[in-house]
């Protein structure tokens, strides 16, 4: 019985060390999980294509083209001021094109500039009374930013009727809010 009990303990010393060594010597992991690989991938790509962008527009600095699609790079990849000096240099050849208001009156709101974003929402709807989603940041800026909730409910209410199928999730926060600023009577 004793021999078989030194023969377990050598035998799990054995395993002990083996498994020891494996993990000490195994080779790393390798980066990131697939998914932020890629992500990683996909914001690479982007940046060669802002570079690239900038490139042909150091030859051609009216493109607007390449102006919008500067400032829909650098919206991407989260660089606010960066998107809004190439989306103004495109409104200023082209003033009407209510996305690029819109989205760069995102960038203005990131920015802690709500007046801005105010203004190019508002002169977005101007262009395109139908833009749904010139509403539907409107209201979120005079929410969250100015405390305006009857403005915001109106513009939430002219997005919900120009969108014919919003998220339920958003649809029922924003007639919640609707709800608030008129005592009732949402949709």
């Amino acid at each position: 019985m004793k021999k078989d009990y030194v023969i377990l303990i050598l035998f799990l010393a054995v395993t002990i060390v083996a498994g020891g060594m494996i993990w000490v010597l195994k080779p790393p992991r390798q980066g990131v999980p697939p998914a932020a690989q890629s992500r990683t991938d996909e914001s690479e790509a982007l940046r060669a294509s802002i570079k690239h962008w900038e490139s042909s527009l150091a030859t051609d600095p009216d493109n607007l083209d390449l102006l919008v699609k500067l400032g829909n790079g650098y919206y991407d990849i989260n660089d606010p001021l960066s998107s809004i000096e190439y989306y103004e240099r495109a409104l200023t050849l082209n003033p009407d094109m209510p996305s690029v208001l819109v989205d760069c009156g995102v960038m203005y709101r990131q920015i802690g500039q709500p007046d801005s974003a105010i203004a190019l929402f508002r002169k977005a709807i101007e262009y395109d009374p139908k833009l749904p989603q010139a509403y539907f940041d409107l209201g979120a800026v005079l929410r969250m930013e100015k405390d305006d909730l009857r403005g915001a409910a109106e513009a939430w209410q002219k997005y919900l009727e120009l969108t014919p199928d919003p998220d339920p999730r958003i649809k029922e926060f924003l007639i919640s809010e609707i709800d608030s600023a008129f005592g009732g009577g949402a949709e």
